[in-house]
């Protein structure tokens, strides 16, 4: 029911409350209001309302029910609507005797000053930011673009973004808050104005990076951020979104990355920059599948190093058969390492393996970058050295 157009869901509850709902006259007013036995379907009500923008509470009865023969352990669930304007709009009741009552004093000079917001709006006590190493999800509803989460409704925010030549900063923010104004008029929108960019190039909808107009690098959707990527594949896109945007040079980027890939051929990169951080979130002998992060935690228990819930396993990937998870080692076991050859402790002893060169470019380094050089004429062949040039190399 939550998937229904707010027509169907308005038809749904219309007849729910015609059917389990009640409207008592207080102080010259109606007051709206639903009864049930289950809290989860009074939460349920609570939550369809919210998607028609109706505001409401739920109130448990401090005595549990004895009549008819019902359970003496249950008790009743009042669910009270706010706003009883924004119900008769849209909702209302299907018997002609709860619509009289529910219009019994609406009145054409009527204010409706009890009222101030459409939902429950609440302060914060707290904002903290949580280690969090696994996919964050963009959830968008189409037709609502909203939906409930831990039964807080929420609703997707979008962004404009206005482009005008030969305009100081400004004439420019006397523009846009020109155009705020005209669209703040003619629809419900609240826009508020957020950077200015000196710069700014999109890869896709919502992932773009830009320089501001005080000299900051804001860049949204496009961090290689979770616990997949070495600290290598971290640098380099960094780099590359810097070179683009203060420089203005896609191919002195594309030109930097190559030259990272010759300096990994070569041996050039140190451990540290190969290292892949990925957290626990149980003990590894727990998981049933085994990650390569996993993996490589549970290797070092062999050797009697213990990670705790919620450490992050620093690991690197070797050449080898298998999956890569199967070629993940611990970096707690490396004893050297000179720029190709990884001497790792075992239980049998001192093991030399070959940092995986290939897979390090291949599914690193090249896919940090890949959609971002994209975005001016460069393919992977090109990344990697073995394409023609684009348009962007004349100049």
């Amino acid at each position: 029911l939550f998937y229904e157009s707010e027509e169907n869901i308005s038809a749904f509850l219309r007849g729910l409350f015609t059917a389990d709902g009640t409207v008592m006259i207080r102080s010259g007013k109606p007051i709206v209001r639903l009864t049930t036995t289950s809290y989860e379907i009074a939460k349920a009500v609570q939550n369809l309302l919210l998607r028609l923008g109706i505001a409401s509470t739920i109130f448990k009865e401090s005595k549990p029910n004895r009549y008819l023969n019902s359970n003496p352990t249950s008790y009743s669930y009042h669910v009270y609507v706010k706003d009883w304007v924004l119900f008769r709009e849209r909702v209302g009741f299907i018997t002609d005797r709860k619509l009289e009552r529910l219009n019994h004093t609406v009145m054409k000079d009527q204010k409706r000053e009890f009222r101030k917001y459409d939902f429950d709006l609440i302060h914060p006590k707290k904002v903290e930011e949580i280690e969090y190493d696994d996919y964050v999800y963009d959830i968008e509803v189409e037709g609502t673009h909203t939906f409930f989460g831990n039964n807080i409704l929420l609703h997707n925010t979008d962004s404009l973004f206005v482009k005008k030549d030969k305009l100081n900063l400004i004439n420019l923010k006397n523009e846009v808050e020109k155009l705020i104004e005209v669209i703040s008029r003619e629809l419900p929108i609240q826009l508020e104005i957020d950077e200015f960019y000196k710069a700014i190039f999109f890869v896709e909808k919502k992932r773009y990076a830009g320089l501001t107009q005080d000299g900051r690098i804001i860049v949204k959707g496009l961090e290689v951020r979770r616990g997949d990527w070495c600290e290598l594949a971290k640098k380099i896109q960094k780099e590359v979104i810097e070179i683009i945007l203060r420089e203005k040079n896609p191919k002195k980027a594309l030109e930097f990355v190559k030259r990272v890939i010759e300096e990994i051929k070569k041996g050039k990169i140190p451990l540290e920059d190969y290292v892949i951080y990925k957290g626990l979130t149980k003990r590894p002998d727990k998981y049933e599948s085994k990650q390569a992060h996993v993996k490589a935690a549970l290797r070092a228990m062999e050797m009697g190093i213990v990670y705790p819930i919620g450490t992050k396993v620093g690991f690197v990937i070797v050449r080898g058969a298998g999956n890569v998870s199967d070629r993940a080692y611990p970096i707690d076991l490396i004893e050297e390492f000179d720029g190709e050859n990884l001497h790792i402790r075992q239980p049998s002893g001192i093991v030399v393996k070959k940092i995986d060169k290939d897979y390090y470019i291949d599914h690193q380094v090249v896919p940090s970058v890949l959609r971002i050089l994209e975005r001016f004429g460069y393919t992977e062949a090109n990344i990697k050295g073995s394409a023609q040039k684009t348009l962007f190399d004349f100049g």
